[in-house]
């Protein structure tokens, strides 16, 4: 049996835990969680850190004023906060109050809940920055999504967040206070230069195919060992 653990099982109830150690090392064949932290939470050196990949074909640059057109979008600014508002873990009171320190009539929060997974490529393609203000996560899926379609982040310092977008322009990670985000916020908003996101999800092989083909190695693994200990 092979499990992967998504991030909330791991990091949301501390009560699973001494569950989850034990199947770990006695029950199932290969335990995949998505980030670093998450391993180290577990406490098992034989855990497999692998990320979910990103659809690299749907997830794409787009033109940003044809997004908006086929959005119907007004003319302002957008700060993109994709996440179920009513979840308290994605802290959606302190992404609205550090949205309202900026003080810009140039610009509008926009909150994306259950949004169509087809359609997210125009969201954040007629966005101008990716909001994330979590007080915990995996591996950030719409972080990574974003960063496909060349859209800045500003996060709060969760997951593999940090990770993945060291060093590049365009990707702020904050504190949680909420003028630190505001602060950041404007800095994104008002560059004038084109990240790249793109680049670096290839390079660290989070596209799609690239995570399929360690997935796939994974469980040839474990069908090799299970003949082999079955030819015992």
């Amino acid at each position: 049996m092979v499990v992967s653990l998504m991030g909330s099982d791991v990091l949301g109830t501390s009560h699973m835990l001494p569950l989850l150690r034990l199947f770990c090392r006695y029950r199932w064949s290969r335990t995949i969680v998505k980030t670093e932290m998450m391993k180290s939470r577990i406490g098992n050196p034989n855990v497999i850190v692998l990320p979910n990949g990103v659809d690299t074909d749907l997830f794409r640059p787009l033109n940003r004023e044809e997004a908006r057109r086929h959005l119907g979008f007004p003319d302002k600014k957008i700060v993109l906060f994709a996440a179920d508002a009513d979840r308290p873990e994605k802290n959606y009171a302190l992404a609205s109050e550090a949205f309202s320190r900026m003080n810009r009539d140039d610009t509008v929060l926009l909150t994306l809940n259950q949004a169509d997974h087809g359609k997210m490529p125009w969201y954040y393609n007629a966005a101008d920055v990716l909001l994330l203000t979590s007080v915990w996560e995996g591996s950030v899926n719409t972080v990574k999504e974003a960063m496909a379609c060349n859209l800045a982040v500003v996060s709060t310092d969760v997951g593999d967040v940090r990770s993945n977008t060291r060093g590049l322009k365009g990707y702020h990670i904050t504190s949680f206070d909420p003028d630190d985000i505001a602060g950041k916020l404007s800095m994104a908003l008002d560059q004038k230069f084109e990240t790249a996101g793109r680049e670096r999800i290839m390079e660290l092989g989070l596209d799609a195919a690239s995570v399929n083909s360690r997935l796939s190695e994974i469980y040839r693994t474990v069908v090799s060992d299970s003949g082999r200990l079955a030819g015992d």
